[in-house]
C-alpha cells in the first residue's frame, strides 16, 4: 500500500508540474499575434519616455500612470531606452531595454549613444566604461487595457508612456531645454517676448556688462563621472537688475546629465548688474560652465 500511495503521489506531483509549466508558457492566440506585432514595431528601436523615471524596474498602469514612486532624472540619462526584448504575458506587456547615456557630439551637433561610440572606437582602455554602460538595463512592465486589447489599444497605451514618432521633445523636457529643441526641430519660439526690455551684453551695447560676484561650482552627474565625460556647457540667461539669474536656456549642451547640473549651479549665481546711464538694467548674456574631473 505504501508503494502504491507513493506512486500515486508522484504521478500527482508530475501532473501538477506539467499543468504549471503549461500555464506559464501557453498564451492565447491574441497574445501571440500582439507580441509579434509589437516586436516588429518596437524591438531594436529607441523609445523616449514622457517622464524620465530612474530605476531598473518601472511599472505602469494601462492609463500610463506610474505604479509606485520613482525619481525623475535628466533626459540624456533616463529618457531614452533601446528596446532589446518585448513580450506579452498575462495581460501585461514586458519591455526589456538598455538606457542610453547620451553625450553631445560637437562635430556632428547631435546626441550620440555613449556605448555605441565606445564600441566603434575599439579602444581597449574604455573597457571599464563599456561594462558600466552595458549594465544600464531597465525592465518596464505595462498593464494592457483589457484581456484582448489588440494592437490599436496597446499602441494607444504605449503613447501615454512614450513619445510617438515625430512628437516634439519640447513637451517633455525641462524649461531650460525649450529654446534648444525648438531650434533643433525648426519650430517657432514659444517665448517670443523673452528679450523684450532686455539689453544684450556685447561690444557697442548701450548697457555695461554685468560682473559675476558669486559662482558656486556645479555638481558632477554620476553618469558623467562613470563615463569620464568632460567639457563645457554654454548657457544663455537674463541677469536681472537685482543681479539674479533667470530664464536660463541651454545653448550648447554636453549631455550625460551635466546640462541640468549647469543650470542648477548658474541659477544660484549672483552678479553686479548691468547698467545704463548708472541705472541697473536686465541684460542677456552667455556663460560657460566647465566640467573637469579631478
Amino acid at each position: 500500500m505504501g508503494s502504491s500511495w507513493r506512486c500515486s503521489h508522484l504521478r500527482q506531483r508530475v501532473l501538477c508540474l506539467v499543468v504549471f509549466l503549461f500555464t506559464i508558457h501557453l498564451s492565447p492566440a491574441w497574445a501571440d499575434d500582439l507580441e509579434k506585432q509589437l516586436k516588429s514595431d518596437y524591438q531594436g528601436k529607441i523609445l523616449t519616455l514622457r517622464h524620465f523615471y530612474t530605476g531598473t524596474k518601472l511599472r505602469f498602469r494601462a492609463d500610463g500612470s506610474l505604479q509606485g514612486d520613482a525619481r525623475v532624472g535628466p533626459w540624456t540619462v533616463d529618457g531614452r531606452v533601446l528596446v532589446t526584448d518585448i513580450r506579452v504575458r498575462n495581460s501585461r506587456l514586458n519591455i526589456t531595454g538598455r538606457r542610453l547615456y547620451l553625450f553631445y557630439d560637437a562635430q556632428t551637433k547631435e546626441f550620440r549613444d555613449s556605448l555605441a561610440a565606445i564600441e566603434a572606437q575599439h579602444n581597449a582602455t574604455s573597457g571599464d566604461v563599456e561594462k558600466v554602460l552595458q549594465k544600464q538595463i531597465v525592465q518596464i512592465e505595462i498593464e494592457l487595457p483589457s484581456t484582448d486589447p489588440g494592437s490599436a489599444k496597446t499602441s494607444a497605451t504605449m503613447k501615454t508612456i512614450f513619445l510617438a514618432s515625430g512628437e516634439s521633445m519640447v513637451a517633455v523636457v525641462s524649461p531650460a531645454w525649450r529654446t534648444y529643441f525648438e531650434k533643433q526641430e525648426g519650430r517657432p519660439s514659444s517665448i517670443p517676448d523673452r528679450l523684450d526690455g532686455v539689453y544684450t551684453a556685447k561690444s557697442g551695447s548701450e548697457a555695461s556688462p554685468p560682473r559675476l560676484t558669486h559662482s558656486p561650482e556645479p555638481e558632477y552627474s554620476e553618469a558623467a563621472r562613470q563615463t569620464r565625460a568632460e567639457g563645457i556647457v554654454l548657457l544663455n540667461l537674463i541677469v536681472e537688475a537685482d543681479g539674479s539669474a533667470r530664464d536660463i536656456q541651454i545653448v550648447t549642451p554636453l549631455g550625460l546629465g551635466l546640462d541640468e547640473e549647469a543650470v542648477v549651479a548658474v541659477s544660484k549665481w549672483k552678479f553686479a548688474p548691468a547698467q545704463k546711464e548708472s541705472v541697473p538694467v536686465p541684460v542677456s548674456v552667455n556663460v560657460e560652465v566647465n566640467f573637469h574631473l579631478r
